[in-house]
C-alpha cells in the first residue's frame, strides 16, 4: 500500500518493521532504501501529527477567544503564534531539536527553545524505540514488571494470605491474617557509553535515530538484564539469583535432565496463580543439552509446534545466557519489579574522539528493581552425585 493512503496506526507498524531491519546483514544499498522508506514514513506521520495538531489549534482559539478578537488572531502570523508555543519532551520539535543536537548539526530558534524542555531527556518517541528494541534484544524485559516513574517508589505485597472460610447462617465472621508489607524501589545510576564515528553528523535524522536507537538498546538492554538475573542489590537492582533471594530450590539429574525433572520443577511452583503466565529462564546450552532432548525423547508426548515457539509443556522458555550455568529459574516474572526513577538522559561529547574525530554518547539513567514476591519463584541446578 502506498504510504500516503495509510493512516497513522498503519504507519507506525510499517515503521516498526523498518525499525527491526539489520543493518549487518543488508548491502549498502539496501540500507540506504530502508533509510529512504524511513524517512518518507516519518515525513508521513509528522504531515499527518501537524495537520491534526493546526486544526485542533485553530478550533480552540476560536472557541476560546471573544468574538470581537477571532479575525485578528487569524490574522496574525503564523510564526508569531508558533514562537509563543511551548514544546513537551513528547513533541515533533523537541524531538527534531534533540536528534539534530545528537548529531552536531545546527538547530533553528524554535528548535532551541524546545530544547530548554527538558534538555538532555531522550524524546518520548525515541525512548519507547529503545525500549520495544531493548525487549526484543532481552525479552526478559518484556515479562517483568517494568515501569517509569519518576520517583522512589513502595509497592504493597501480601506477605500472608488466608482463604475465604464458610460461615454458618447468624454466624459472625472472623477477621482474615491477611497482611501488607512493602518492597521499596529507590534509584541507582545506569551509565552506558556508545561511541559512533565522524560520519554521524553527515546521516540523515531518521538513519541517525536508528542508529543509536540501535547502539543505546543493546547496551542498556544487557545491563537491565543482567541486573534481573544476578544484580547485587548494593548500588544495583537485586537480582533472582543473587545470594538468598530464591529460597524454594532443588535439583535435576546430574547426567542429563529427564522428563520427570521437568514436571518436578513445575510441579514445586506453589498454585497460588503463579503457575498462569509462568516461563522458564535458563541459559542456551543448557535448553539445548538437556531440555529439548528430555522433551524429544518423549516422543507422542511432545508438542513439536511448542517447542519451535520455545515452550515447555505450554510454558514460555526465556534463553539468557546471563543465567549461571546448569540452572532453571522457573517463575511468574510480573512478580520482579524495575522501575526507571528519570528519564534518561542522553549527552554527547567530542573531545574524548578527538583523535579519531568520533562522538562518545552517555546515557544516563536512574533504575532499582527486585522480586515483589519470591514464593513465585523457584530455582534448580544440576545434581553433583
Amino acid at each position: 500500500m502506498d504510504i500516503n493512503e495509510m493512516k497513522l496506526e498503519e504507519l507506525k507498524e510499517y515503521r516498526k518493521q523498518l525499525l527491526d531491519f539489520d543493518v549487518n546483514e543488508h548491502t549498502p544499498e539496501e540500507i540506504n532504501e530502508n533509510t529512504a522508506e524511513l524517512k518518507r514514513v516519518r515525513e508521513r506521520e509528522t504531515s499527518i501529527k501537524e495537520s491534526a495538531e493546526t486544526r485542533k489549534a485553530l478550533i480552540e482559539e476560536v472557541v476560546n477567544l471573544p468574538e470581537e478578537n477571532v479575525t485578528r488572531t487569524f490574522e496574525e502570523p503564523k510564526e508569531a503564534r508558533k514562537m509563543e508555543k511551548t514544546y513537551a519532551i513528547d513533541s515533533m520539535e523537541y524531538k527534531s531539536a534533540w536528534l539534530n543536537k545528537m548529531k552536531g548539526g545546527a538547530v533553528s530558534d524554535i528548535e532551541e527553545r524546545a530544547l530548554v524542555v527538558a534538555a538532555g531527556a531522550i524524546p518520548t518517541e525515541t525512548m519507547n524505540k529503545v525500549v520495544e528494541k531493548m525487549e526484543h534484544i532481552a525479552p526478559i524485559l518484556g515479562k517483568i514488571d517494568l515501569t517509569t516513574i519518576p520517583s522512589n517508589i513502595s509497592i504493597p505485597v501480601e506477605s500472608v494470605v488466608s482463604d475465604a472460610a464458610w460461615v454458618a447462617m447468624g454466624t459472625a465472621a472472623t477477621d482474615g491474617t491477611n497482611t501488607l508489607t512493602t518492597v521499596e524501589l529507590a534509584a541507582y545510576k545506569l551509565i552506558k557509553t556508545v561511541e559512533i564515528g565522524a560520519d554521524v553528523s553527515a546521516m540523515a535524522i531518521p538513519a541517525f535515530e536508528v542508529y543509536l536507537v540501535n547502539s543505546l538498546a543493546k547496551k542498556m538492554a544487557k545491563a537491565l538484564e543482567n541486573a534481573v538475573i544476578n544484580g547485587t542489590g548494593s548500588a544495583q537492582p537485586t537480582g533472582l539469583l543473587a545470594t538468598g533471594i530464591i529460597t524454594n530450590t532443588g535439583t535435576f539429574t546430574k547426567a542429563a535432565m529427564t522428563y520427570a525433572d521437568l514436571l518436578a520443577i513445575i510441579g514445586d511452583l506453589p498454585d497460588h496463580g503463579y503457575r498462569e503466565g509462568a516461563s522458564f529462564v535458563m541459559p542456551s546450552a543448557l535448553f539445548y543439552s538437556d531440555v529439548l532432548p528430555a522433551l524429544t525423547d518423549k516422543g507422542s508426548g511432545l508438542d513439536v509446534q511448542a517447542v519451535e515457539k520455545m515452550k515447555i509443556l505450554g510454558y514460555d522458555v526465556i534463553l539468557c545466557d546471563r543465567v549461571a550455568a546448569n540452572t532453571v529459574i522457573f517463575g511468574n516474572l510480573k512478580n520482579y519489579a524495575m522501575n526507571l526513577a528519570s528519564d534518561v538522559k542522553v549527552e554527547s561529547d567530542k573531545s574524548t574522539g578527538f583523535r579519531s574525530g568520533s562522538t562518545v554518547y552517555r546515557a544516563m539513567a536512574l533504575v532499582d528493581g527486585k522480586p515483589v514476591n519470591v514464593a513465585a519463584f523457584n530455582a534448580y541446578t544440576r545434581a553433583t552425585v
